[in-house]
């Protein structure tokens, strides 16, 4: 595979997920003018479809319970249980299956990240990505050049990136 293959895999690539994030950002701004009541600008049934399916598939309980079993005592379920309960509330794992439910409805696809780990709490961090946002930076501020990574031309993004380290290195390789 040619370098100039790669570059255009991955432009290809790029512009199918940014038509497809344009297109999620327009069914927002619907969404939200559904909301707003008098002034909205079409029918609220795809809002009441929305929030009764979401209603259906979204439960605010925790979902595990641990039952006795044949060699375990009851006083280790109830050990289990209790665990359970606060990594379910030390997590915040309602809000957490609620943002998840949402933006797997309207998007298609949920994104939950697990990377972080309090190790003081000894728990997981969960968190749920905003597909909106998913691999775009506009946000990260890089002092050396004075700007955001959003602003950033291609080439000063491709100087900084891993992925651009990345591709030099494999050319090099190549050569």
């Amino acid at each position: 595979m040619k370098l100039s293959d790669v570059r255009n895999k991955y432009e290809e690539s790029f512009e199918f997920l940014q038509a497809r994030k344009r297109r999620q950002v327009q069914q927002l701004v619907l969404l939200n003018n559904l909301n707003r009541g008098d002034q909205n600008i079409a029918s609220t049934l795809l809002l009441s479809l929305f929030n009764k399916t979401l209603s259906a598939l979204y439960d605010d309980k925790m979902q595990i319970k641990f039952l006795p079993s044949q060699g375990i005592l009851q006083e280790q379920i109830n050990s289990y249980n209790s665990l359970a309960q606060s990594d379910y509330l030390e997590m915040n794992k309602a809000k957490l299956d609620y943002d998840w439910c949402w933006d797997t409805l309207f998007f298609g696809r949920g994104y939950l990240e697990t990377l972080r780990f309090n190790k003081k709490q000894k728990i997981m961090e969960p968190s749920v990505i905003n597909p909106l946002v998913f691999g775009y930076d506009p946000y990260f501020f890089i002092r050396a050049l004075g700007k955001c990574a959003a602003e950033l031309t291609a080439d000063e993004k491709n100087a900084l990136s891993h992925r651009g380290q990345a591709l030099r290195a494999l050319v090099e390789k190549l050569k």
